[in-house]
């Protein structure tokens, strides 16, 4: 009874918060992205007049269009995902400990590796993410000028000349984006193997506690699907 009351808890809790994070992160995600680009829009208007020289439309446009909605995006997501999830945890956490404490503080041994993966690696994801991005507004912005000046190219036969800095700036968000691929892939891969090991530590200790008689083996699979529910939000 209590195991199947603990599951449609988790389940209805998790169903409302799903429901209120996505409502909060749209409504304040999109309320952000107004107010920052009317800031920006704002600022633009403000530069001295020679600064508009160093200045090109695309770039301007995409930063405003584009990468703000963007960084909101990933601003509100993560802010909200981790407090949603953390609540989700800590109820996870508290059913566990009331099922079997030893099994509990056995699947809790993986935490300090999460953190461990995370603090090593998110900063650099960060890093690789925005020279991506940065790359891709260039990239945007040179080919709104290339493709604005196409007749001047062609009547001062400029292709060649304009091909190959349309071929270089290609290259650079090209390569930018496999290294931001990489490290993120890295730091997934990490995180899934972590998830792998707090289980397999979870079903070797249960197991010998079972073969002494000290938990059965209904209950050590009753903690091993509430198990899952613990480590699915550590891993997003």
């Amino acid at each position: 009874i209590f195991i199947s009351s603990g599951v449609i808890i988790i389940m209805i809790i998790s169903e409302i918060i799903s429901v209120v994070q996505t409502y909060l992160s749209w409504k304040v995600g999109l309320n952000i992205t107004k107010d920052v680009r009317a800031e920006y829009f704002e600022h633009i208007e403000k530069l001295v007049m020679r600064e508009y020289h160093k200045l090109k439309t695309g770039e301007l446009m995409s930063l405003i269009l584009k990468d703000v909605p963007i960084i909101n995006r990933l601003v509100t997501s993560v802010i909200l995902t981790v407090f949603s999830q953390a609540v989700y945890v800590v109820i996870i956490i508290i059913i566990l400990f009331n099922m079997q404490w030893k099994l509990a503080i056995i699947s809790l041994l993986t935490i300090p590796l999460f953190i461990i993966v995370e603090r090593s690696l998110i900063k650099k994801i960060r890093s690789f993410a925005e020279t991506w991005r940065d790359e891709e507004t260039k990239l945007s912005g040179l080919l709104q000028e290339l493709i604005s000046n196409i007749k001047l190219i062609r009547i001062f036969t400029n292709e060649k000349k304009s091909l190959k800095r349309f071929a270089i700036q290609n290259d650079l968000a090209k390569e930018s984006g496999i290294k931001y691929s990489l490290i993120k892939s890295i730091f997934s891969q990490s995180v899934d193997f972590i998830s792998f090991l707090g289980p397999v530590f979870v079903l070797g200790f249960g197991g010998y506690l079972v073969i002494q008689d000290a938990l059965t083996i209904g209950s050590l699979m009753a903690f091993y699907t509430f198990l899952g529910k613990l480590y699915n939000p550590i891993s997003i």
